[in-house]
């Protein structure tokens, strides 16, 4: 039973020392924390996800990365501007805060547009307008593109 115990704590202990942790803090710009930001850590010379993780409610995150490793960090929240930073990871935890600055995006877009027919009571009011492309040469060209005309 002794030799189990011993084989699992020397297993264990193999496993978990080329294990490092990077842990911080994700906030805005005016320091607030950011909640379920997205890091995700890419091994740069396996090309691949190697660790990733969220941000909890004080923008606190811990990614376990391999030690003697170099790792493209990148961070993302939705609103604002991803941030991406190279990282080499030593024997030691590190402990990385960022900052991300908000995206200047539009808050809508207004699309104003006439109505090409219009009814009011017993009348139906063309926009002539909405008909036309510039090769129109009377009112004749025009009459035969409105809705019913005659071609």
């Amino acid at each position: 039973m002794e030799k189990i115990i011993r084989t699992a704590l020397l297993l264990w202990a193999g496993i978990s020392i080329g294990q490092i942790k990077l842990t911080g803090v994700v906030k805005d710009s005016i320091g607030n924390p950011l909640e379920m930001a997205n890091i995700i850590a890419l091994d740069t010379v396996a090309k691949r996800i190697a660790s990733y993780g969220f941000s909890d409610k004080q923008g606190n995150y811990k990614l376990d990365l391999n030690s003697n490793t170099t790792y493209n960090i990148k961070i993302s929240y939705v609103g604002f501007k991803d941030l991406s930073e190279f990282v080499k990871t030593t024997a030691s935890n590190i402990s990385k805060n960022y900052t991300l600055y908000e995206d200047n995006m539009l808050d809508g877009i207004n699309i104003v547009s006439k109505m090409p027919v219009t009814i009011q009571g017993d009348t139906i009011i063309y926009n002539a307008d909405s008909f036309t492309n510039g090769t129109e040469r009377k009112l004749e060209d025009i009459l035969k593109k409105l809705p019913w005309g005659r071609n």
